[in-house]
């Protein structure tokens, strides 16, 4: 597939996306990668939709999967969970859903309810991320070195807390001086408020809404989406700290927190 034909499903991916969940509805595979931090990402997600291939190197792991004593080896992305109320497991099978709102999270975390809308500062740190050029994450050189792996582990976690925050959930960093990719999202944006505001699609970014595949009822953990749009004012954010599961089947994995 080359990469125009991928820009073009990604856009039309995108824009069958409303503030209600999508009708699509895919397998989601959640793996522990290397770089996961309690109880944040970074996770790693297994899909065949081909959403993987919107992301950078750098942005992607390898991991054995679905038998751990006898693993294939799977290129995922790394994602990062949306809500801190809800909960993932590895060894679950679950099916998503694109949605621009959060379901269960936020300042909405009634169930059932309208949820919560995916925030601009969110949406615009993980495009960021997921092309590899989100300023000040040490995403290391694979192989990675231990170093480079404890190195990621501490951005991981910082973009995690910034995450929760832009999201209302109740374990980010409220000082955006603590917290070097929230004072970037405050700064691109111009108040935080505006950092948490609703996020349209122009960033390519979108929740997957996460339930159990033997139960549509049952709400699990949300995870972001790179659905590969180019990133509006990206190169304007180079300089700014500084100055595509139709058929994936019944995976089994490990756990997650």
């Amino acid at each position: 597939m080359n990469t125009k034909t991928i820009g073009f499903l990604a856009a039309t991916t995108l824009a069958a996306i409303t503030s209600a969940p999508s009708a699509l509805g895919f397998a989601v595979n959640i793996e522990r990668g290397s770089f996961q931090v309690n109880p944040g990402g970074e996770f790693v997600a297994i899909e065949t939709q081909g959403f993987v291939n919107n992301y950078a190197a750098v942005a992607k792991q390898t991991v054995g999967f679905p038998n751990p004593t006898s693993p294939t080896q799977v290129t995922g992305f790394s994602t990062f969970c949306l809500e801190r109320s809800e909960s993932l497991n590895y060894t679950d099978n679950y099916s998503g859903s694109l949605n621009m709102t959060v379901m269960n999270g936020g300042t909405d975390n009634t169930d059932p309810g309208p949820g919560d809308p995916l925030s601009k500062g969110t949406a615009w740190l993980y495009s960021l991320f997921a092309t590899g050029s989100l300023n000040g994450y040490n995403y290391g050189t694979n192989p990675y070195s231990n170093s480079e792996i404890e190195a990621r582990k501490d951005s991981a976690e910082a973009l995690q807390k910034a995450i929760w925050y832009l999201e209302d959930e109740n374990a980010g960093d409220t000082n955006t001086g603590n917290n070097a990719f929230l004072a970037a999202a405050v700064t691109h944006f111009g108040t935080i408020a505006s950092a948490k505001s609703a996020a349209d699609t122009s960033f390519g970014v979108s929740a997957i809404n996460m339930v159990l595949a033997s139960d549509p009822n049952a709400r699990r953990q949300d995870v972001l989406v790179y659905l590969g749009t180019p990133v509006p004012d990206a190169g304007a954010t180079l300089g700014m700290f500084g100055a595509g599961l139709i058929g994936v089947g019944m995976l089994r994995r490990r756990w997650v927190a």
